[in-house]
């Protein structure tokens, strides 16, 4: 793991400046991610928090396979990347940081992050993935109906 990565001012910056460009990367990634968004499960009416949503291209997919009735939620740090989601999906966009959900406990069905991690530093990993179970409802009771292997 990465103990130190830019800062996310930086970050920021560099993403609202590649904007629709960025689509381009997808030949590198494209099918990890998609085989990831296979993995999430989907399904109709589900609340979905997509962190890192970039210029919205897996967002389509989300939007898709949970319906109108569903809600995908997009947040990042770059404003560019939110507009270019907001354009392609029509879906709430937020502009925040992974490390600092902006919402309500265990309001989310499923939670997506393809390609952010690498952009945190190791320290604050503890703080990340708390915070992404925090948010997930399901988290909590699958951790506490596990039992310790004897």
């Amino acid at each position: 793991m990465i103990e130190k990565t830019v800062p996310a001012s930086t970050a920021q910056r560099f993403y609202d400046h590649l904007g629709r460009w960025y689509d381009l990367a997808d030949f590198y990634g494209g099918r990890a991610k998609t085989r990831a968004l296979q993995q999430l499960g989907l399904a109709a009416g589900w609340c979905i928090l997509h962190v890192g949503g970039g210029t919205g291209q897996d967002h389509v997919q989300m939007c898709a396979a949970i319906g109108p009735k569903g809600q995908a939620v997009a947040i990042d740090l770059s404003t560019t990347m939110l507009r270019l989601t907001r354009e392609r999906t029509g879906a709430p966009v937020c502009a925040a940081d992974a490390r600092t959900l902006p919402f309500a406990d265990a309001v989310f069905d499923r939670l997506f992050a393809a390609y952010v991690l690498d952009l945190i530093p190791l320290a604050d990993f503890p703080i990340l993935l708390r915070d992404f179970r925090r948010v997930l409802p399901l988290a909590e009771a699958w951790c506490s109906s596990r039992s310790p292997r004897a």
